[in-house]
């Protein structure tokens, strides 16, 4: 779903995208999602 909505984002438009499942797995979809785009990412932990 980022992949897409990177892709079709006009250039210069930010994506944020979510991270979660954990901090392993946070820090792992904000790495390849960064390297596809500037970075933007929402990080949100369960209470």
């Amino acid at each position: 779903m980022v992949t897409a909505a990177v892709d079709e984002a006009p250039g210069g438009v930010p994506v944020i995208a979510p991270t979660g499942y954990g901090t392993a797995t946070a820090i792992e979809l904000a790495r390849a999602r960064n390297a596809r785009a500037p970075p933007g990412c929402c990080c949100c932990r369960r209470t």
